[in-house]
């Protein structure tokens, strides 16, 4: 730890940019912090809980008359074809995660590797001056931005269309923050290459597929704790708040189409992406480098689950972030990594599009 401070104090005083560039950051969030009050009801486009509580209560109702909902979805094909494709996943995906489950834990007991190492050693260059020099310049990309916004607003009255708003200043930031990490990497002598752990000249599907399997032997838990929190919640009449998409896809009749398409590809691909590049690639070969590999895990998917923003889901997320970083310790290949991340997502996002579609299709929600 106090090599790691050193090294960033050094930071400090080597490059004044960055110095100013925190001193910026502070200023705005004190700043913020003053006029939150003010700036809140302004932009708050908070989705009314009972809004969800509607979308559960349906879908419950529907739940206790399955031939009912059965006999329904076969006016409806498309939808029907959708459900049964879902289904079809959940259920191929558990018991594949239960027979490879059984398989690893057999591994276990031959005190074999549950995920075999690839023997791949990557050029890792950077460390966590770098780390900072990216959160700082991601911050203040951020920061420049919302004001460029304000500052359109007051000087030529423009209205923006929050939903929107959201989605283009996430895929600039998503952009910058690719293009930032490999500016920082190539400074100091790795290349991107480095990082992935893989070229696109030659993808290696068999790492797709380690990702596909772990993601089918961890979901029968990720599931199991996901259930077990919410009957805890019950317990305590605790309503979670819900996630930002999960409020645009409550709100997707009164927007665009292109719009959804682009929130979901958000979602479940560029997303997912980014965010293992960030925190699999770039931060946690840094931050290994001082605090070896347990720690580091225990960090990195701490940091993980707490970008998430959401209490409620921060222990899945956290189990989550774990497997990841396991994937990506032993592998030291990203692929592995962003397949399943993308397939968590996109199985997730998927049910949850198509409760909905089921209750506004037959609920008349």
């Amino acid at each position: 730890m106090r090599t790691l401070l050193i090294e960033i104090g050094q930071l400090f005083r080597r490059e004044k940019i960055y110095s100013l560039l925190l001193i910026f950051i502070i200023l705005f969030y004190v700043f913020s912090l003053f006029a939150h009050k003010v700036v809140k009801k302004e932009i708050s486009e908070a989705l009314p809980q009972e809004t969800i509580q509607n979308l559960e209560d349906q879908w419950r109702n529907l739940s206790e008359d399955p031939e009912g909902v059965q006999k329904q979805l076969k006016e409806h094909p498309p939808l029907f074809w959708a459900v049964q494709f879902i289904s079809f996943f959940f259920i191929g995906a558990f018991t594949s995660g239960i027979w490879f489950g059984a398989l690893d834990l057999r591994r276990l007991f031959l005190r074999q590797e549950l995920i075999p190492s690839s023997g791949q050693i990557l050029l890792v260059s950077w460390g966590m001056t770098e780390v900072v020099k990216l959160i700082l310049l991601f911050l203040s990309a951020g920061i420049v931005m919302n004001l460029g916004l304000v500052l359109m607003k007051l000087l030529f009255g423009i209205k923006f269309n929050t939903s929107l708003l959201i989605l283009v200043q996430t895929l600039a930031l998503d952009i910058a923050v690719v293009f930032f990490i490999a500016g920082l990497i190539r400074r100091n002598g790795s290349r991107l290459n480095d990082l992935l752990g893989f070229r696109f000249s030659k993808i290696p599907f068999r790492e797709i597929w380690i990702g596909i399997r772990t993601y089918f032997v961890i979901l029968p838990v990720f599931v199991g704790v996901l259930l077990l929190l919410v009957f805890i919640a019950s317990l305590f009449s605790y309503e979670p708040p819900p996630h930002p998409l999960v409020k645009l896809l409550l709100k997707e009749e009164t927007v665009s189409p292109w719009m959804m398409t682009y929130s979901l590809l958000a979602a479940c691909v560029i997303g997912p992406i980014v965010e293992e590049i960030f925190f699999r690639g770039f931060l946690y070969p840094a931050l290994r480098k001082y605090w070896g590999m347990a720690w580091t895990m225990l960090v990195t998917s701490g940091l993980f689950a707490w970008i998430h923003e959401n209490a409620f889901s921060f222990v899945p997320i956290f189990f989550l972030g774990l497997t990841l970083s396991y994937l990506y310790e032993k592998r030291n290949n990203l692929l592995p990594c962003i397949s399943l991340h993308v397939l968590h997502n996109t199985a997730f996002i998927g049910y949850f599009f198509l409760m909905k579609s089921i209750v506004s299709t037959m609920g008349g929600g």
